[in-house]
């Protein structure tokens, strides 16, 4: 895999880790109890953004190295031909 492929992989599965991540721990205006006058009931009382953004890059990154490793291997460059 080059450097360009990489990068170009790790871009799109960071995206999808973003958008698996961004609902974790989201507590609704309406289930916490408070609601700010103007704003939606289902809108996040703390959305917790950077660590959802750390979180994503990490996994992101580990995916990434898992499919480095398992395209380089011997034994699935075998099984492929």
């Amino acid at each position: 895999m080059n450097l360009t492929t990489a990068i170009a992989l790790y871009f799109v599965l960071w995206w999808i880790c973003l958008f698996i991540t961004l609902p974790w721990g989201n507590r609704s205006q309406a289930e916490h109890g408070e609601r700010h006058q103007g704003t939606d009931p289902g809108a996040p009382v703390v959305t917790r953004l950077r660590l959802k953004l750390a979180a994503t890059t990490v996994i992101a990154g580990v995916l990434l190295g898992v499919m480095y490793l398992a395209l380089s291997s011997e034994a699935l460059q075998a099984y492929w031909g």
